[in-house]
């Protein structure tokens, strides 16, 4: 984000480092994709042209810098939003990105109060909420043990506000022994109360390994759920909707 401008990143996610042509990567096939449609008066989503535009806008922050990668999302129903995985050390070392566009560039990069604690970014996604009126972004970090936390935010006016954290990473085999299938909890969207905001789901399956973490001996499923609190203002916990997740195991 704005307070990391060293990190600064350039590649066509895709390519190889022999390659020439342009290849943008799409999300892995565990990535919960988010509402692309679109609108019949607006263009589709150009990746390359938008990842040219924030390496450019990086470049004109700090120039003496070096980058490496740069992926990027759509913001749904917003083509004048762009997201962005911007990593100096793929999947290892990087941050993540709101930037405005205008005619092909990036004219703002949003200011994040309260940034990942994680070295990593590994999963991204914008959301349209039923209920909401601003983009929400979805962001899973991790650090380099294989933990981390899922960092929901409302952007607004430029600034993203954080609506929640919690625990919803773990592809590391020590200590307890366990991890989450798929490294994370996936996250469904929906109202579960019927006040006409979208709650929170994350759901996933524990597993427990060996003690060489090679063989799964056990699993079991796994869930929390959030529900919008309008008056705070953020999703909050309904404990009657945790599943198979202790006290301790989960903060």
């Amino acid at each position: 984000m704005n307070g990391k401008p060293w990190l600064l990143c350039v590649v066509i996610c895709g390519c190889d480092a022999a390659s020439s042509t342009p290849v943008v990567s799409t999300p892995d096939s565990t990535q919960p994709q988010s509402d692309r449609t679109v609108k019949r008066d607006e263009a589709p989503f150009n990746a390359v042209a938008a990842r040219e535009a924030v390496a450019a806008w990086h470049t004109d922050q700090d120039p003496n810098h070096s980058r490496d990668t740069i992926e990027v999302f759509p913001v749904p129903n917003a083509p004048e939003l762009c997201l962005a995985i911007c990593d100096s050390n793929p999947r290892w070392e990087g941050f993540f990105g709101v930037y405005g566009l205008s005619e092909g560039r990036v004219v703002w990069q949003a200011k994040c109060e309260v940034q990942p604690t994680e070295q990593s970014v590994r999963w991204l996604r914008g959301l349209k909420l039923a209920g909401f009126t601003r983009p929400i972004i979805e962001v899973y970090g991790q650090t380099h043990m294989g933990n981390g936390y899922l960092y929901l935010y409302e952007l607004r006016n430029q600034t993203l506000v954080l609506l929640l954290k919690t625990r919803a990473v773990d592809a590391h085999v020590g200590g307890d022994g366990e991890t989450f299938q798929g490294e994370r909890l996936m996250a469904e969207y929906s109202d579960l109360n019927g006040d006409g905001f979208a709650d929170l789901l994350l759901s996933g399956e524990v597993q427990e390994q060996s003690d060489v973490g090679d063989v799964i001996v056990a699993k079991h499923a796994c869930q929390k759920g959030f529900l919008w609190n309008i008056s705070t203002g953020k999703f909050e916990e309904d404990r009657s909707r945790r599943i198979g997740l202790s006290n301790d195991f989960d903060r």
